[in-house]
């Protein structure tokens, strides 16, 4: 049997059947990626202690004790989130030697369900960027055409679920950095709204913004991990206080309402454009109530981003000053100078860009013209997606204005920024989105992107939308 295409629901109930171990799992799953990772996916593969965890969990079912709902299911970790004992290194020289200390939450879920860890993922230095290009150690590359960026910042947990190395793996969302990878890559992204899953042991970015996302091949992969991790916690102050449990696996079959923004269509490709209208139309056919909506002040919602992604990262990034942990050059003596020092050689020029227009927009010069008018921005794209996104109603886009660049194509930096144009609104408004593919252009994968109000009803309309994907002939 081909394991790799094992969704990881199938992977468990193999496992839990008896019709393989999960040593056996793991060890083909390992193999995978050492001799098939030439898309620099992987930034450390943790052979021994998933091996022994798999071992750990043979002895488990041997002995007839209770199995997790991820028993068996090889799992790949974006490398800004803590797993204890292996290196975290936010793919920057600055913390290349670094080792976790402790679990962030969504690991001490993913193990109390029996769910393996078996590697951590490259990414964008920080999870800043949109490309995987901005990797400390190596460039990420698209295993659907390896001269194409698999995007990012998560693009290596993007490219370990896109080339069946895993069937699972998380990463972080802070403008779109799990739907715009999933997009390019051909597979499945999900946003959960903020709070919803834990952040604690996930390196900050910016913390109003950050959330800890899923890539799976299948939706129902997507609700059974989101099961999983979703629940509050009492170590990270912003997790969202459920009254209530909610089976995500459970979903009601009406009609839905969906509505599209005009205006997010303006920043497509031509080839994009047509591509969405024609899905629109087919959707439509298939008995879906579509209509267009206009909000003209979504243009301002990728410098708003900017600006208050900018800033919070100046802030929490400010810890990486060569003292407590880390890269510490030392061969000068005086304070100011190890920081200067550290600083300049441990961060790459993405991060150095990012503090210096946060420090900026901070500053007394910089703070009433630029951040309170960004905050301002937030504040009212919240309001706005409140009142349009009712009970019944989704929101659908483009995920993406095109399909993946060339990595060596020329780009100004304000392009690669322009590329999170149809995803930011989601981080500003704290909403639930996910990517799902639906079709090629030019022989890449595309996907539509959906918002609603609350993640129950998101995966509703995603179950009836991708039950609708034949329509543009999408095989996954």
């Amino acid at each position: 049997m081909n394991i790799f295409k094992y969704s990881a629901i199938e992977l468990n109930k193999s496992f839990v059947k008896g019709l393989i171990s999960a040593e056996d799992i793991v060890i083909a799953h390992i193999n995978k990626i050492i001799n098939e990772d030439k898309y620099g996916a992987f930034l450390y593969i943790a052979k021994e202690e998933a091996i022994q965890a798999a071992k750990a969990l043979d002895k488990k079912r041997k002995n007839g004790e209770k199995l997790g709902r991820l028993a068996g299911v090889p799992i790949a970790v974006k490398d800004n989130i803590s797993v204890k004992g292996m290196p975290m290194t936010c793919a920057s020289h600055i913390l290349e030697n670094y080792i976790a200390p402790y679990d962030a939450t969504v690991i001490e879920k993913i193990k109390e369900e029996d769910g393996i860890i078996i590697g951590k993922t490259n990414m964008d230095e920080f999870a800043m960027g949109s490309s995987g290009m901005n990797s400390a150690f190596k460039t990420i590359k698209n295993p659907l055409d390896i001269a194409k960026s698999p995007g990012g910042s998560s693009g290596g947990s993007a490219v370990a679920v896109a080339a069946n190395m895993v069937p699972l793996s998380l990463g972080s969302d802070t403008g779109g950095s799990v739907r715009q990878p999933a997009s390019f890559c051909g597979v499945i992204g999900f946003k959960p709204g903020y709070g919803k899953i834990s952040r604690y042991g996930l390196t900050a970015f910016s913390s109003t913004l950050d959330t800890i996302g899923i890539f799976a091949r299948s939706l129902s992969d997507i609700k059974l991990f989101y099961q999983c991790l979703a629940a509050e916690d009492d170590k990270d102050q912003t997790s969202w206080k459920s009254t209530k449990a909610n089976n995500y696996l459970e979903f009601n079959k009406d009609n839905k309402k969906l509505i599209y923004i005009k205006e997010m269509l303006e920043y497509c490709s031509i080839d994009m454009k047509e591509n969405f209208i024609k899905y629109k139309k087919a959707l439509s056919k298939k008995g879906m109530d579509i209509e267009e909506i206009s909000l003209p002040e979504i243009k301002y919602s990728l410098p708003a981003y900017y600006v208050i992604s900018s800033a919070e990262a100046s802030s929490n990034l400010a810890r990486f000053d060569g003292v407590k942990y880390g890269m510490s050059l030392r061969e000068v003596k005086d304070i100011d100078s190890i920081y200067k020092l550290t600083r300049s050689k441990g961060f790459g020029d993405e991060v150095k860009r990012r503090i210096i227009i946060g420090n900026y927009v901070l500053s007394k010069e910089g703070k009433e013209g630029y951040y309170e008018k960004a905050l301002a921005v937030k504040n009212h794209i919240k309001s706005a997606f409140k009142e349009i996104l009712q009970y019944n109603t989704a929101l659908i886009s483009p995920c993406t204005t095109d399909i993946a660049f060339n990595i060596h194509d020329p780009k100004k930096v304000t392009d690669f920024y322009g590329m999170d144009q149809l995803t930011v609104p989601a981080n500003l408004a704290g909403l639930p989105a996910i990517s799902i593919p639906i079709g090629y252009i030019k022989d890449m994968p595309i996907g539509v992107q959906i918002i609603t109000s609350q993640e129950e009803i998101l995966l509703e309309f995603a179950q009836a939308i991708e039950e609708s994907k034949g329509v543009t002939n999408y095989e996954r």
